[in-house]
């Protein structure tokens, strides 16, 4: 019951980081200071963990075992990613330890994390909370590559919206190099930064939830008026599919459908923010498409969700600024803040895979300890 609460009491320093900035905003040298603050904590808490969570189960055997034959014998779709295996090479080639390696990766995530949100806010700290509470302890903790392919890809959006593509598809190159889902990036160079009107946004998202109410299995349909692969194919998709459990009322669904009502709400105003947020509303469109047409396949909705939760970072954020009455902004930030309470805390109930512990506080626990306590307790469905 006690896991969540160091992941917590960090959420916690940040926040009051947060109203330290928002308090003395005109401050610029004071909040430059709170910022680099926050990014020291950052990679004290991530960069200095010990075998928390649990993928680490591949990262470190793939650490051990990974060397230069690896680079000279290398197969696309049959290796890791050939930006992984190298970083991985460079980093044993400084110091041949797997905990210096995450120290590294996590200052690097850092760094474009904060390059990618310092473009839009300069309260780095309240963006840095929303960051965890979409998916920032999952892509921090386990999804090692995955975070650095989707940072990566932030970094490049700004080369999207001038329209750029020569930089962006070298950005999206670097990023497929590191996990090859980033191929999702690939396309969006020509729809992404394109202007919706509200009520086209509305109809859309509409249209995706009246899909998911439904339950109609949208691509197993698809699969069978189509014919394609045949009825062996189709067996296999059949297999996949999870619509006994994806149509459920949880606190996920209901905060993707306030979040909707409150994105059209105030399309116009966001999009009058800056324009990059019409990107950012473009994205929780097809965050939107992978939560509802995807729900059949729960795993790979999850998947594609992640790479575009940055749009939540961004727009939540800017959320608080639409209110005009200042109880309605107490209201939602206090929904917030209770909501990024219940998306960390609940994952880790029961769950002693993240009983956290940090090289600063002593010795941490061995790997064949962690690897025991996770084969004996770990519910992947918590």
């Amino acid at each position: 019951m006690l896991y969540p609460l160091p992941y917590l009491f960090f959420i916690a320093v940040l926040g009051v980081l947060a109203l330290l900035v928002h308090q003395r905003k005109d401050d610029k040298q004071f909040c430059q200071y709170v910022t680099w603050s926050a990014i020291v904590i950052y990679v004290l808490f991530f960069g200095l963990r010990g075998f928390v969570a649990h993928d680490w189960m591949n990262y470190y055997p793939s650490f051990e075992n990974t060397d230069w034959y690896d680079i000279a014998n290398y197969q696309l779709g049959k290796s890791d990613e050939f930006g992984w295996i190298l970083f991985q090479l460079l980093c044993k080639a400084i110091f041949d330890n797997f905990h210096f390696m995450v120290f590294v990766h996590s200052i690097i995530c850092i760094f474009l994390l904060y390059n990618f949100i310092r473009r839009y806010t300069e309260n780095i700290c309240l963006v840095l909370i929303l960051y965890f509470a979409f998916d920032g302890f999952v892509l921090s903790l386990n999804l090692m590559r995955n975070v650095l392919s989707l940072l990566i890809f932030c970094n490049a959006i700004p080369y999207l919206i001038n329209r750029k593509a020569l930089q962006y598809y070298l950005m999206c190159i670097l990023a497929f190099c590191f996990h090859y889902s980033s191929v999702v990036f690939f396309p969006l160079y020509f729809f992404m930064h394109l202007k919706n009107d509200k009520w086209v946004f509305g109809g859309i998202s509409l249209f995706f939830v009246a899909v998911y109410f439904s339950n109609i299995p949208v691509f197993l349909t698809l699969f069978k008026l189509s014919g394609i692969g045949g009825a062996f194919v189709e067996k296999k998709v059949e297999a996949y599919t999870d619509l006994s459990s994806h149509l459920h009322v949880s606190i996920g669904l209901l905060e993707r459908l306030l979040t909707l009502v409150l994105f059209f709400c105030y399309y116009d105003k966001l999009c009058g923010m800056r324009k990059e947020n019409r990107l950012f509303l473009n994205a929780f469109l097809v965050y939107l498409f992978s939560a509802f047409l995807f729900s059949e396949f729960s795993e790979i909705s999850k998947r594609i969700c992640i790479l575009f939760d940055f749009c939540y970072w961004i727009l939540w954020m800017d959320l608080i600024k639409c209110f005009y009455y200042r109880n309605n902004r107490i209201l939602f930030i206090s929904f917030v803040s209770l909501y990024c309470l219940i998306k960390i805390a609940v994952p880790m109930i029961n769950q002693p895979v993240y009983q956290y512990d940090n090289f600063m506080f002593g010795d941490i626990k061995s790997y064949q300890e962690r690897r025991y306590i996770f084969e004996k307790t770990f519910d992947e469905q918590n």
